[in-house]
């Protein structure tokens, strides 16, 4: 089996969008369900929640895949691997990713590491972090 190209591939000029008309600028810094998305991935990723919740202690939100989902496609601007066709399938492999990790606690890929300040309990371990190290928090 042929080995996939790495993911560091840089976009093409065409594909490199940066902001949005429709989520503000750091609408992806935090688990968002106001993060405005098509109704057909919203209906996607609505059913991953439900999918994932069944079968997992480590309950998943809208807002995290939507987050997460957001931060793909943001992330596809800025490089990707040339197998990928589309935003929507890079996005969606990284939500796909992310309830992996979500769910058993490691990523399948040990350099994904992007989105774990979503997973539940790791805000306030960044709170607790930083008022040790005697620093204001980010809200």
């Amino acid at each position: 089996m042929e080995k996939a190209p790495k993911s560091d591939t840089p976009a093409k000029p065409s594909e490199r969008i940066t902001g949005s008309k429709t989520n503000p600028s750091g609408s992806a810094s935090d688990a968002n369900e106001g993060i405005q998305l098509s109704d057909e991935i919203v209906a996607s990723l609505e059913q991953k929640v439900s999918d994932h919740n069944k079968d997992s202690d480590k309950k998943a939100t809208l807002g995290m895949l939507k987050t997460v989902w957001r931060r793909g496609a943001g992330a596809f601007s800025q490089s990707h691997s040339p197998v990928v066709k589309s935003r929507q399938q890079w996005a969606m492999a990284r939500v796909n990713a992310f309830l992996h990790l979500l769910k058993t606690g490691s990523p399948r890929n040990p350099k994904y590491t992007q989105d774990n300040d979503l997973l539940p309990g790791s805000r306030q371990k960044r709170v607790a972090a930083a008022l040790a190290r005697g620093k204001a928090a980010k809200k």
